[in-house]
């Protein structure tokens, strides 16, 4: 078995709990952070993995081990036996002490237990976790989210690279034109709290936020702002405040995980029919012409395929979710009466077991099915073998784009579900114009 990487801070087992470490991490001020916290029983140490929220990349800040050390000792360790790099860098009560740099062998095993003040390997320290660590890219067990200072349960298994904890659009350069909806889980009590905050108060906020933060509703902040100002220290609830856009602006000020924006009819006529699919697939040679112009197999599968309805039947806003399942975002709005807001609340039960119903598997197993039906219908009675291998070829490469786009989508979706759930947060879909 080759040996294992890290990359990752180390400190005695008891110096600090794990809500100190996140503090100390938090306290530092780097930002919107994944913190793991990971006790390794069998050396008696405490493990501590810091990446950037954004991309998933790992945080090196030295000052940050100092801070951990500053009633004990701590020590960064990062080995990556691929690139031969190895690097040990100890503190003792926040001052550093002689590093290492190189490359694995005798001197670094040496500084690690310097550092780590134990008669310990890189095997043996790798060994004690919990075999749940996948690499960069990919959380393990026990790993929380700080996003806006508030922490989070990030579940096993969730890719880190995409971005997910602030409002994004992937449409940028894709020269399309249409409504778009981007979905979002946020916390209920945060929002509460924003709404049950003086006007006066919320307005400074609304403006003092970074440029970008309210996504495509970055245009009605201002405006906004204008409207709480006046209340002064009463709240937008006190006040009986019915501004549907200030409301959005809090719930949004609440996200703590996105699903990337994309059209409208993508999510609903692409995107969400793949996860209730139903039947083999039959093709007639009369459709394969039609067929030819799809983006992709998953493009067409969704076109010859039946899929399930919603329970209640097809939805007024979106055919693959059903109106029970939605519901506007203002509790003032009324049944009958025109509603102009832009986000409704989401009951994401049943998406989300279906979601978690399909994996690469199933998903690469239905493809080659319908591949296959496609190829007959096409090239009726010819042989299959290379002349099928090539022609799923040809379709892959054709649909490189599309299947990359579903694919990113899906994902984006899982994590946006998954960490709703696993912290009883709410879901709620945003509809907005421009990319």
């Amino acid at each position: 078995m080759s040996p294992k990487d890290l990359t990752a801070i180390l400190l005695p087992l008891g110096q600090l709990t794990d809500e100190q470490i996140r503090r100390v991490v938090f306290e530092k001020g780097v930002g919107d952070v994944l913190v793991r916290v990971a006790p390794l029983e069998a050396v008696k140490l405490q493990q501590v993995e810091v990446h950037e929220a954004k991309e998933g990349l790992p945080c090196e800040d030295p000052d940050l081990v100092g801070r951990l050390s500053a009633n004990g000792w701590a020590a960064f360790v990062h080995v990556n036996h691929s690139a031969s790099q190895a690097i040990v860098h100890g503190f003792v009560q926040g001052k550093p002490l002689d590093g290492f740099a190189g490359a694995p062998g005798p001197e670094f095993d040496a500084k690690l237990k310097e550092a780590v003040q134990a008669e310990v390997t890189l095997d043996q320290i790798t060994a004690a976790d919990d075999g749940s660590r996948m690499g960069i890219g990919v959380t393990s067990t026990r790993t929380m989210a700080i996003i806006r200072g508030a922490p989070l349960i990030v579940p096993p298994g969730t890719p880190t690279d995409f971005n997910s904890f602030v409002f994004h659009d992937r449409g940028a350069g894709m020269d399309e034109e249409g409504e778009r909806l981007a979905m979002l889980t946020f916390d209920p009590r945060v929002a509460r709290l924003l709404w049950t905050t003086p006007g006066r108060e919320l307005s400074a906020n609304l403006i003092a936020a970074p440029p970008g933060f309210y996504g495509p509703l970055e245009a009605v902040r201002d405006a906004a702002a204008d409207v709480l100002a006046p209340l002064g220290d009463r709240t937008p609830e006190q006040a009986g405040l019915t501004d549907v856009r200030t409301l959005e602006l809090c719930v949004l000020a609440a996200g703590r995980a996105f699903a990337g924006g994309d059209l409208r009819e993508y999510w609903d006529e692409r995107v969400l029919p793949m996860f209730a699919l139903s039947g083999d697939p039959v093709i007639e040679p009369s459709e394969v012409e039609d067929l030819d112009d799809c983006d992709s197999v998953l493009h067409a599968m969704v076109e010859v395929q039946p899929f399930a309805a919603p329970p209640g039947g097809e939805g007024t806003l979106l055919q693959s979710l059903g109106d029970d399942e939605l519901a506007p975002l203002a509790p003032w709005a009324k049944p009958g009466e025109e509603y102009r807001g832009t986000m409704f609340l989401l009951q994401p039960q049943r998406l989300l077991t279906l979601v978690r119903s399909l994996d690469g598997l199933k998903m690469r197993a239905a493809m080659e099915k319908f591949e296959r039906a496609w190829y007959r219908a096409a090239r009726p009675g010819q042989p299959e073998g290379d002349a099928l291998d090539n022609f799923k070829r040809a379709k892959a490469e054709e649909g490189k784009a599309d299947i990359e786009r579903f694919l990113r989508d899906w994902t984006e979706l899982r994590i946006c579900l998954e960490i709703g759930a696993a912290n009883q947060f709410q879901v709620a879909l945003l509809f907005y114009e421009g990319a």
